[in-house]
């Protein structure tokens, strides 16, 4: 059955607010350009809830009404739809129809340009060009283009002219040359070349490609250069070959150490280490020099221990038998702190440190100091209190802190103002602080007095010195004399004189009462660092210096003055970098004053200017003298009337700037401009030399005119040509012959020459061809020489030569060099003491002999044969049996048992067939928790995905398969049971179980054992409750199952 959509729809001319996404919508009110009507929407984008962002339209009414005309008819206010053949009856534009009836455009205008379309009528009304005028080399002829041709005829024998589809093709003839490829990498061409540099004949020459060789024993052989492979090869394990840089090294390979007794890498990465900490490396080496085993050994240290200067008092310890212990005694404490060696193969380089102390029970009685005419000795305590301490007669008072383990000397516990901190006070009125420094126990970590508490004078002999770098003096701030520095007299009661600097922190000035006088070389400097400005005199040549490392330097006042130190004119202001006017508003800034100013005085003038860069201004006016530079630029450089302009060396006009000659002149009555000008073009980027007048021309006449273009390698040149006819042009580009101007000086039948010997062009156009000699006629090429050629874009040779053929190979060994003539001689393999060599298809084989006596173990590549043992030596672990090495077959026969010792045995075979009856695995196991694991698994390192297993499982003691088993359905009753019942018996009975109704209670399964039956029953579904539902008529129907729409309504709008 048909299904019914009705989309959202509007009898209106508006387009809808708003849409779904995708959803579509029609209004079909009559539409118009202005409004909606007769057009299809659809709802485009997404605003996240389903619904659109843009309403678009894609159709309509109203664009297909304007397409329901005959195709290739103009039809108005419709489309232009073109027929089968893509035509169009008409066109129409302005006054101009295109018919298509009559193949006839009309209404064209008459043409005003070179882009116009013109008419037959404007076209006939034009004059036709009735003749061609031609000369060549010699002789001259015209052609009537109405009832003659041009005939292009060739040279026998050199030139051949052909004429195709309008084209003409001017080419050489066939020297007889027969065309294909000569020469390869076994023949060198033969080249025969004529005067003209074509080529006569062509052959080839056999090329020596083939080396002869020899050696100690073998045939005699010979290597083909191009195509084979001078090969030296060694004997295995024994000989070694090795090209490097055109040279062969012949070597005896190095002898595989034995078993290492050490780690790979434990120490450096892939290298054995042998030796270090508490082990000595022990190699052997044999006659030729090579380690043979290496391993280490442990080192047996001694430590002596003393506990006084007598030797028979030490004790000596070794570090694999005895332990050093350190005890303390009564009133002492040792405690040690040291490397653990906690983690395993990490070392531990921790030192072990003693600590010996007095315990908190113990007591240190020091030496009495007895009468005077005893012995003093010295009190050391980490706490003491005395009365008083004297010192003995005529001699000195030491106190100080312990010079071992240091500590502080405190004089006092308490200051200040009130008596109970001021009760402990040190007295110094009688005491003199012998000549010498009082210094502080750390660098800048004492303090005399405190701002809260400072000192009220300090008296310095000599210097006050600041070391710290970022040192300070702090004064009190807003003071008005905050700090005044004073000159006094030098007598011990001292009169103030005179403030020299006073500091006023109330205002943030400093006030100078006296002259400054700075140094030489000794600058003061503004600002930091590198941006600072400075001022100062320098010593070279006594100049004043200001200078300014940031942007500038402002010098503000009415009236600035710079005056030299005398009015003469040898007297200099200096200014390095560039003086710039700062504009004010309105006013523009002069440099000097002009005779005509007020007060008019000469002595505002400047008398010369130099200037070495450029100088830009819009008007220099100078008294006397002229303007001299060696390069200026202005806006406008003219000469006054009855003057010319100087120019010495060079003037530069810039980008579509004009360089004007002439002022005008009067032709007929009429005044004309009559200018000549030069200018660079930056539009095409030309040089244009043009009069702006009909009636004047441009002449250039010298015996030479040098006309040079953007590249100086690439210049346009005339020479004495229009006199004597020996001069050229030289371009780089296409040159055609413009028509001369009668019989005047310049066209006085002199030919010009296209190009010339040292400068040819590519393609030439004329009426006749002549190529003047450029190679010998010769043969060019044989067995030692290889011909060069060089050939022009046209295919003729510029220049031929040859060069020789490399006919000798340079040898060299470990000792001596050489080298062979590949033409006639050959290369000799000699073998050495022990050592054979052989050639033997191109190869030249260089081994050891067959006959080696007198080993002990041989080792062959990476496998070692050692007495009973065989071994491989490299880190592969593995060591390969193989009887039949081309191949997957051969036998392997083992007489006697087989014992692999390993932890596993991988057979790779596809078939393992064993006579055995059982096969017994886990067959050293005592029971069931040993054999635990045992069993089948399917697949090895490389499987992917889950290995098949059939493990037998201790705990459960059973076989657990790790993959489903597939039992045939026929045996579900006979073959398979569980606990003694049928396996199809017990799945039906779970089925019950598990499936008797489902999770949201719309489906119910009953199963009646004695019957073998299932009943199923479901129930209606409601909003909340999922079950068994209808549709509705009116817009689905149902056919054996199959729901189908009828109508699905969008509604209006």
């Amino acid at each position: 059955m048909a299904s019914i959509i009705r989309i959202k729809r509007s009898s209106g001319i508006l387009a809808p607010s708003s849409l779904k996404t995708a959803e579509l919508a029609y209004a079909y009110g009559t539409g118009t350009q202005g409004n909606a009507g007769d057009r299809l929407f659809i709802g485009t984008g997404d605003n996240g809830a389903g619904g659109a962002t843009a309403i678009t339209v894609i159709g309509g009414s109203y664009f297909t009404d304007m397409m329901d005309h005959v195709k290739g008819t103009l039809t108005a206010s419709s489309a232009i739809l073109v027929d089968s053949d893509k035509k169009i009856d008409q066109l129409l534009s302005g006054d101009i129809v295109i018919d298509g009836a009559t193949n006839k455009i009309s209404g064209l205008a008459d043409p005003t340009d070179s882009s116009g379309v013109a008419t037959k009528r404007y076209v006939d009304n034009l004059n036709q060009l009735q003749g061609i005028l031609f000369t060549g080399d010699s002789g001259s002829d015209s052609v009537n283009l109405a009832d003659s041709g041009l005939n292009f005829q060739g040279q026998a024998g050199e030139i051949h002219t052909k004429i195709t589809n309008n084209n003409l093709l001017i080419s050489l003839d066939s020297s007889g040359v027969v065309a294909g490829t000569y020469g390869s990498t076994t023949a060198v061409p033969i080249i025969t070349v004529d005067d003209f540099g074509r080529i006569d004949s062509v052959g080839t020459a056999p090329a020596s490609v083939t080396l002869n060789i020899s050696a100690d024993s073998g045939l005699a052989d010979s290597v083909n250069l191009l195509s084979d492979v001078f090969n030296f090869s060694g004997q295995p394990n024994n000989i070694i070959t090795k090209v490097t840089d055109s040279g062969i090294n012949i070597r005896l390979d190095s002898a595989r150490p034995g078993p290492h007794l050490t780690v790979k890498g434990s120490v450096y990465p892939d290298l054995y280490t042998f030796g270090g900490g508490s082990t000595n490396p022990e190699i052997s080496i044999d006659d030729f020099g090579i380690v043979k085993t290496a391993r280490s050994t442990n080192i047996l240290a001694r430590l002596t221990i003393k506990d006084s200067s007598v030797p028979s008092a030490s004790h000596n310890l070794f570090t694999t038998q005895n332990d050093l212990i350190v005890k303390g005694g009564p009133g002492v404490k040792v405690t040690m702190t040291g490397p653990t060696h906690s983690t395993p193969g990490v070392a531990d380089y921790t030192p072990g440190a003693f600590e010996i102390a007095v315990d908190s029970g113990g007591t240190v009685v020091a030496e009495i100091v007895q009468a005077d005419s005893g012995t003093y000795g010295s009190l050391k305590a980490d706490s003491a209190r005395f009365n008083a301490i004297y010192s003995r007669t005529g001699n000195s008072i030491t106190i100080a802190p312990n010079t071992d383990s240091g500590g502080d000397i405190v004089l006092g516990t308490r200051y200040g103002y009130g008596l109970a901190q001021g009760n402990h006070k040190l007295d110094l009125n009688n005491v003199g602080i012998k000549q010498g420094s009082v210094n502080p126990e750390t660098v800048g970590g004492v303090s005399f007095g405190g701002w809260g508490n400072p000192f009220g004078t300090m008296n310095l002999w000599y210097d006050l010195r600041f070391r710290g770098g970022q040192s300070h003096i702090d004064i009190l701030n807003n003071a008005d004399s905050a700090l005044t520095i004073t000159a006094r007299t030098p007598d011990p009661g001292s009169t103030q004189v005179a403030d020299m600097m006073r500091f006023n922190t109330a205002d943030s000035q400093i006030h100078v009462e006296v002259d400054q006088r700075m140094p030489k070389d000794k600058f003061i400097y503004f600002g930091d660092s590198p941006a600072h400005a400075l001022i100062g005199k320098e010593s070279i040549d006594n100049w004043m210096i200001l200078s300014n490392n940031g942007t500038g330097i402002s010098l503000t006042s009415s009236n600035i003055w710079l005056n030299s130190t005398a009015n003469a004119g040898f007297k200099q202001i200096s200014v390095m970098g560039d003086i710039k006017p700062r504009y004010s508003p309105g006013e523009l800034f002069d440099i000097g004053d002009s005779l005509g100013l007020v007060p008019a005085t000469n002595y505002y003038t400047f008398r010369d200017g130099y200037f070495s860069g450029t100088l830009h201004a819009n008007n220099i006016q100078t008294t006397s003298g002229g303007l001299s530079a060696d390069s200026a630029k202005f806006d406008k450089l003219s000469s006054k009337s009855g003057h010319g302009i100087d120019v010495v060396d060079s003037v530069i006009f810039y980008n579509n700037e004009n360089l004007v000659f002439g002022n005008g002149y009067t032709w007929n009555g009429n005044p004309v401009p009559g200018r000549t000008t030069m200018r660079h073009d930056t539009t095409d980027h030309y040089f244009e030399f043009f009069a702006d007048s009909h009636t004047t021309e441009a002449e250039f006449a010298a015996k030479g005119i040098t006309l040079i273009a953007y590249d100086p390698a690439y210049d346009f040149r005339s020479g004495f040509g229009g006199l004597s006819g020996v001069g050229t042009i030289s371009l780089d580009g296409n040159v055609v012959p413009a028509l001369g101007r009668g019989n005047s000086l310049y066209n006085q039948g002199y030919r010009r020459d296209l190009g010339a010997s040292t400068a040819r062009f590519g393609t030439v156009y004329a009426g006749h061809f002549n190529r003047p000699q450029v190679v010998d006629s010769a043969v060019y090429g044989s067995q030692t020489a290889i011909p060069v050629l060089t050939i022009n874009t046209s295919g003729l040779i510029d220049s031929v030569g040859t060069v020789p053929l490399a006919t000798t190979l340079n040898i060299g060994a470990d000792a001596g060099t050489g080298d062979v003539a590949l033409l006639d001689s050959s290369i000799q393999v000699a073998g050495g003491f022990n050592v054979n060599t052989r050639v033997e298809d191109n190869v030249v084989t260089v081994h050891l002999d067959s006959d080696v006596l007198g080993l002990t173990s041989l080792t062959v590549d990476n496998v070692k044969i050692d007495g009973n043992t065989i071994s491989s030596t490299d880190s592969s672990n593995q060591l390969f049996i193989d009887p039949f090495p081309v191949g997957d077959s051969g036998d392997l026969v083992v007489r006697g048992n087989l014992i692999v010792q390993g932890t596993e045995t991988v057979v790779n075979s596809s078939v393992v067939s064993l006579n055995d009856k059982n096969l017994v695995l886990a067959d050293s196991a005592a029971n069931s928790s040993v054999a635990d694991g045992a069993g089948i698994t399917v697949g090895g390192a490389q499987y992917s995905g889950t290995k098949p297993k059939f493990i037998f499982d201790a705990a459960t003691d059973r076989w657990d398969p790790n993959l489903p088993l597939d039992i045939p359905f026929a045996s579900l009753d006979s073959a398979v049971f569980l606990n003694g019942v049928a396996l199809r018996e017990v799945v039906e009975d779970h089925l019950n179980n598990f499936f008797g109704v489902d999770s949201n209670a719309a489906l119910t399964l009953t199963y009646d054992d004695v019957q073998n039956s299932m009943t199923w029953k479901a129930i209606n579904a409601t909003k909340s409750q999922v079950g068994v539902s209808s549709f509705d008529s009116a817009n689905f129907s149902v056919t054996a199952g199959h729901v189908a729409v009828t109508v699905l309504d969008g509604g209006t709008y």
